[in-house]
């Protein structure tokens, strides 16, 4: 390497910055070395007769079926209505700074500058906006934008809801105003309004009512402490998608998630799987992951202080 600047150090500073900044983009991506020097890695192991095929190289990232766990057996599904109980969320503790300690600043997956500042502005823009909520300043409406105005889904005693997926996690919210005969529904107008219940009530709705509702109530408590993470997924077709789960590093949310379980029907959450579709196993951790799902986005969009000014 030569620079035609006059200073008289070698290597210059010029010439430092170089070697500096390469050496930075090879710590976050030690291939990159075969890239400088024009090595296509893969091909060249072909030749050595050592191969690659698609199933190691997405070893590593799950499937659907290997985070959602099923029921097996039909007698795994319990027909009873679980009895009901308020979820405890006044042991959560904020982790946000803690959980955002791990992630190193340019990990390898991301080399488009800051992915720590860039993710860490995100979940404080989150809890930020969560917190809003339990301050009465963000109303549980405003969480799930409707597609239509209407008054269908106006909730009563005997209303119930289901949730319907499949392995590329598209899900459906199915609803019934009697707990009999359940129809696909709009799942903003659904979700709005059992967000929009008030929680000294909540007793008097069917157990899928109040477990969605203490499901909610969940997912705000654990983005108002950043007790969330993204999971990355296989989908059934190949592609890769992000879900967010909650983070059971912390054994409140253990606690908490154990709580949900018990109050969450058994059939009340299924997966498109096989012939007659199967129910999850592992239901309070889906049922957060769906609706972390619908809630983060929204939480973390950068028009939410002017949508809100004329209510703050």
């Amino acid at each position: 390497m030569q620079c035609s600047c006059p200073d008289w150090a070698v290597p210059c500073k010029h010439l430092a910055a170089v070697i500096y900044m390469m050496s930075r983009e090879i710590d976050n991506n030690p291939f990159l070395v075969f890239t400088i020097h024009n090595v296509d890695l893969l091909e060249e192991l072909k030749k050595r007769g050592v191969t690659v095929d698609e199933a190691a190289k997405t070893a590593a990232v799950p499937s659907v079926k290997d985070v959602v766990e099923f029921r097996k057996p039909a007698k795994e599904v319990g027909k009873e209505a679980p009895g009901f109980h308020r979820v405890n969320f006044s042991r959560l503790s904020d982790r946000l700074d803690v959980l955002l300690m791990l992630l190193p600043p340019n990990p390898a997956f991301d080399l488009n500058g800051d992915f720590k500042e860039r993710y860490s502005s995100q979940m404080r823009k989150i809890s930020g906006n969560a917190v809003k909520f339990f301050e009465g300043k963000l109303p549980a409406e405003r969480l799930f934008p409707p597609q239509a105005l209407s008054n269908e889904y106006a909730l009563s005693g005997d209303s119930a809801v289901s949730l319907e997926a499949d392995l590329l996690l598209d899900w459906n919210m199915l609803y019934s105003p009697d707990g009999k005969e359940f129809t696909k529904a709009d799942e903003n107008a659904v979700l709005r309004e059992i967000a929009g219940i008030n929680p000294d009530f909540i007793p008097d709705y069917s157990p899928s009512v109040t477990a969605v509702h203490q499901g909610f109530l969940a997912s705000m408590h654990l983005m108002a402490n950043g007790d969330i993470a993204p999971q990355i997924v296989r989908l059934a077709d190949g592609n890769c998608a992000v879900r967010w789960i909650p983070c059971t590093v912390d054994p409140e949310v253990t606690s908490l998630l154990e709580s949900l379980e018990a109050i969450i029907p058994d059939t009340m959450i299924r997966f498109k799987v096989g012939k007659s579709g199967k129910y999850v196993k592992n239901k309070a951790e889906t049922l957060l992951s769906y609706l972390l799902g619908k809630l983060v986005p929204e939480l973390s969009l950068a028009s939410h202080k002017a949508a809100y000014r004329d209510i703050l």
